[in-house]
Protein backbone atom coordinates (compact mmCIF):
# COMPACT_ATOMS: atom_id res chain seq x y z
CA UNK A 1 0.00 0.00 0.00
CA UNK A 2 1.00 3.55 -0.74
CA UNK A 3 0.16 7.05 0.11
CA UNK A 4 0.00 10.45 -1.56
CA UNK A 5 -2.46 13.19 -2.64
CA UNK A 6 -4.54 14.86 -5.40
CA UNK A 7 -6.82 17.37 -6.59
CA UNK A 8 -10.22 17.66 -7.49
CA UNK A 9 -9.47 18.62 -11.06
CA UNK A 10 -13.18 18.38 -12.86
CA UNK A 11 -16.78 17.65 -11.75
CA UNK A 12 -18.62 16.87 -14.76
CA UNK A 13 -22.48 15.46 -13.96
CA UNK A 14 -21.67 12.77 -11.83
CA UNK A 15 -18.48 12.21 -12.56
CA UNK A 16 -15.38 13.44 -10.21
CA UNK A 17 -12.27 13.71 -11.98
CA UNK A 18 -9.21 13.28 -9.31
CA UNK A 19 -5.72 13.95 -11.13
CA UNK A 20 -2.47 12.42 -9.12
CA UNK A 21 1.14 11.65 -9.89
CA UNK A 22 1.38 8.30 -11.99
CA UNK A 23 3.64 7.00 -9.27
CA UNK A 24 1.52 7.32 -6.88
CA UNK A 25 -0.67 4.61 -8.51
CA UNK A 26 1.79 3.02 -10.08
CA UNK A 27 3.92 -0.26 -8.15
CA UNK A 28 6.41 -1.60 -10.25
CA UNK A 29 6.07 -5.23 -8.40
CA UNK A 30 2.34 -5.74 -8.53
CA UNK A 31 1.51 -8.90 -11.23
CA UNK A 32 -1.00 -6.83 -12.88
CA UNK A 33 -0.45 -6.24 -16.77
CA UNK A 34 -0.45 -2.27 -16.27
CA UNK A 35 1.34 -2.25 -12.58
CA UNK A 36 -1.55 -0.09 -11.25
CA UNK A 37 -3.19 -0.29 -7.97
CA UNK A 38 -5.72 -3.15 -7.85
CA UNK A 39 -7.76 -0.44 -5.14
CA UNK A 40 -7.37 3.16 -5.42
CA UNK A 41 -9.45 4.85 -2.46
CA UNK A 42 -9.58 8.20 -1.72
CA UNK A 43 -9.95 10.25 1.37
CA UNK A 44 -11.53 13.85 1.18
CA UNK A 45 -10.17 16.97 3.65
CA UNK A 46 -12.09 16.70 7.05
CA UNK A 47 -11.95 12.74 6.89
CA UNK A 48 -9.90 11.51 9.91
CA UNK A 49 -10.88 7.32 8.27
CA UNK A 50 -7.50 6.09 7.22
CA UNK A 51 -6.47 2.79 5.59
CA UNK A 52 -6.04 -0.07 8.42
CA UNK A 53 -4.24 -3.49 7.64
CA UNK A 54 -6.93 -6.14 8.65
CA UNK A 55 -5.28 -8.52 11.47
CA UNK A 56 -6.22 -12.23 12.66
CA UNK A 57 -6.65 -12.94 16.29
CA UNK A 58 -2.95 -13.05 16.82
CA UNK A 59 -2.71 -9.65 15.74
CA UNK A 60 -0.79 -10.59 12.47
CA UNK A 61 -1.88 -9.26 8.86
CA UNK A 62 -3.95 -11.29 7.09
CA UNK A 63 -3.40 -11.88 2.92
CA UNK A 64 -5.98 -12.44 0.48
CA UNK A 65 -6.31 -15.27 -1.81
CA UNK A 66 -3.75 -13.20 -3.93
CA UNK A 67 -1.32 -12.90 -1.36
CA UNK A 68 -1.69 -9.64 -0.89
CA UNK A 69 -2.14 -7.61 2.61
CA UNK A 70 -5.44 -7.10 3.27
CA UNK A 71 -6.71 -3.54 4.65
CA UNK A 72 -9.91 -2.21 5.52
CA UNK A 73 -10.32 1.47 4.14
CA UNK A 74 -13.39 2.80 6.13
CA UNK A 75 -15.31 5.40 5.04
CA UNK A 76 -12.60 6.28 2.03
CA UNK A 77 -14.14 6.66 -1.66
CA UNK A 78 -12.96 3.73 -4.29
CA UNK A 79 -11.49 5.24 -7.56
CA UNK A 80 -11.66 4.19 -10.99
CA UNK A 81 -8.28 4.21 -12.92
CA UNK A 82 -8.86 6.90 -16.32
CA UNK A 83 -5.78 6.62 -17.62
CA UNK A 84 -1.96 8.11 -17.12
CA UNK A 85 1.66 8.68 -18.72
CA UNK A 86 4.21 7.79 -16.82
CA UNK A 87 6.75 10.35 -18.66
CA UNK A 88 4.83 13.31 -17.69
CA UNK A 89 4.05 11.56 -14.00
CA UNK A 90 -0.06 12.28 -14.45
CA UNK A 91 -2.77 9.95 -13.23
CA UNK A 92 -6.53 10.59 -13.43
CA UNK A 93 -8.98 8.72 -11.29
CA UNK A 94 -13.08 9.01 -11.37
CA UNK A 95 -15.56 8.79 -8.60
CA UNK A 96 -19.07 8.85 -8.29
CA UNK A 97 -20.41 12.29 -6.85
CA UNK A 98 -22.78 10.49 -4.66
CA UNK A 99 -19.92 9.43 -2.64
CA UNK A 100 -18.96 12.49 -1.71
CA UNK A 101 -22.12 13.75 0.05
CA UNK A 102 -21.73 16.37 2.47
CA UNK A 103 -17.93 16.60 1.71
CA UNK A 104 -18.24 20.10 0.12
CA UNK A 105 -16.29 19.68 -2.74
CA UNK A 106 -15.19 21.45 -5.43
CA UNK A 107 -13.32 21.68 -8.08
CA UNK A 108 -9.63 24.01 -8.30
CA UNK A 109 -9.31 27.39 -9.45
CA UNK A 110 -6.75 27.24 -12.41
CA UNK A 111 -4.09 29.92 -12.31
CA UNK A 112 -3.51 32.09 -15.29
CA UNK A 113 0.38 33.02 -14.69
CA UNK A 114 2.79 32.00 -12.12
CA UNK A 115 6.33 34.04 -12.02
CA UNK A 116 8.89 33.39 -9.23
CA UNK A 117 8.91 34.88 -6.14
CA UNK A 118 5.10 34.07 -5.82
CA UNK A 119 4.21 32.62 -2.80
CA UNK A 120 3.94 28.83 -3.57
CA UNK A 121 1.69 26.69 -0.77
CA UNK A 122 1.63 22.56 -0.69
CA UNK A 123 -1.74 20.65 0.50
CA UNK A 124 -0.74 17.18 0.69
CA UNK A 125 -0.77 14.04 3.12
CA UNK A 126 3.21 13.79 3.96
CA UNK A 127 4.12 10.60 5.48
CA UNK A 128 0.29 9.39 4.93
CA UNK A 129 -0.87 11.80 7.99
CA UNK A 130 -3.29 14.00 6.99
CA UNK A 131 -3.72 17.09 5.37
CA UNK A 132 -1.43 19.53 6.15
CA UNK A 133 -0.20 22.99 4.19
CA UNK A 134 3.23 23.93 3.93
CA UNK A 135 4.92 27.39 2.34
CA UNK A 136 7.59 28.90 0.63
CA UNK A 137 7.80 30.91 -2.95
CA UNK A 138 8.48 30.07 -6.52
CA UNK A 139 12.09 30.29 -7.17
CA UNK A 140 12.14 28.88 -11.09
CA UNK A 141 8.90 29.05 -13.34
CA UNK A 142 10.44 26.67 -15.39
CA UNK A 143 13.24 24.19 -15.72
CA UNK A 144 14.14 21.21 -17.31
CA UNK A 145 15.25 18.24 -15.13
CA UNK A 146 15.83 14.33 -14.68
CA UNK A 147 14.60 12.07 -12.97
CA UNK A 148 14.08 7.98 -12.81
CA UNK A 149 10.02 7.07 -13.63
CA UNK A 150 7.75 5.18 -11.34
CA UNK A 151 9.18 1.60 -12.75
CA UNK A 152 12.34 2.45 -11.20
CA UNK A 153 14.39 2.22 -14.79
CA UNK A 154 13.30 4.43 -17.28
CA UNK A 155 14.82 8.12 -17.48
CA UNK A 156 12.53 11.23 -18.28
CA UNK A 157 13.64 14.45 -18.72
CA UNK A 158 10.44 16.79 -18.20
CA UNK A 159 10.36 20.51 -17.66
CA UNK A 160 9.21 21.85 -13.74
CA UNK A 161 8.31 24.06 -11.56
CA UNK A 162 10.93 24.86 -8.66
CA UNK A 163 9.99 25.74 -5.87
CA UNK A 164 11.71 26.00 -2.01
CA UNK A 165 8.06 25.22 -0.25
CA UNK A 166 9.09 21.80 2.11
CA UNK A 167 7.71 18.88 0.82
CA UNK A 168 7.31 15.06 1.71
CA UNK A 169 6.70 11.36 0.97
CA UNK A 170 2.92 11.38 0.58
CA UNK A 171 2.45 15.00 -0.82
CA UNK A 172 3.03 13.18 -4.44
CA UNK A 173 -0.32 14.16 -6.46
CA UNK A 174 -0.95 17.67 -4.24
CA UNK A 175 -1.57 20.48 -5.41
CA UNK A 176 0.74 23.75 -5.22
CA UNK A 177 -1.35 26.84 -5.11
CA UNK A 178 -0.79 30.80 -5.20
CA UNK A 179 -1.96 32.99 -2.47
CA UNK A 180 -5.11 33.00 -4.48
CA UNK A 181 -5.68 29.39 -3.60
CA UNK A 182 -5.52 28.88 -7.60
CA UNK A 183 -3.15 25.83 -8.92
CA UNK A 184 -0.39 26.32 -10.20
CA UNK A 185 1.36 22.84 -10.16
CA UNK A 186 1.37 19.72 -8.88
CA UNK A 187 3.79 18.95 -6.40
CA UNK A 188 5.92 15.31 -7.17
CA UNK A 189 9.67 15.89 -6.46
CA UNK A 190 12.18 17.15 -4.35
CA UNK A 191 15.98 16.68 -4.08
CA UNK A 192 17.23 14.35 -0.85
CA UNK A 193 20.33 15.09 -0.01
CA UNK A 194 22.29 16.01 3.27
CA UNK A 195 23.33 18.88 1.75
CA UNK A 196 20.35 20.42 0.03
CA UNK A 197 17.35 22.21 1.92
CA UNK A 198 13.99 22.20 0.15
CA UNK A 199 14.35 22.18 -3.26
CA UNK A 200 11.35 20.77 -4.46
CA UNK A 201 9.40 20.47 -8.02
CA UNK A 202 5.83 20.03 -9.41
CA UNK A 203 4.17 19.73 -12.69
CA UNK A 204 3.57 23.07 -14.39
CA UNK A 205 -0.25 23.70 -14.65
CA UNK A 206 0.32 23.69 -18.33
CA UNK A 207 1.72 20.22 -18.46
CA UNK A 208 -1.36 18.91 -15.82
CA UNK A 209 -3.93 20.32 -18.16
CA UNK A 210 -2.57 18.90 -21.30
CA UNK A 211 -2.32 15.63 -20.22
CA UNK A 212 -4.87 15.51 -18.01
CA UNK A 213 -7.64 16.48 -20.32
CA UNK A 214 -5.79 14.34 -23.10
Amino acid sequence: MSAGSGIIYKIDGNDVYIVTNYHVVYYKDSDAQDKIGRKLVVYPYGNSDAPETVTDETGAGVAGEDGYPQYGYGSGIECEYVGGSMIYDIAVLKADIEDFEGAGITAVDLAENVFVGDSAFAIGNPSGNGISVTSGTVSVDSEYITMTAADDVTNVVYRALRTDTPINSGNSGGGLFNSAGQLIGLVNAKIVSPTVENIAYAIPLSIVRGAADN
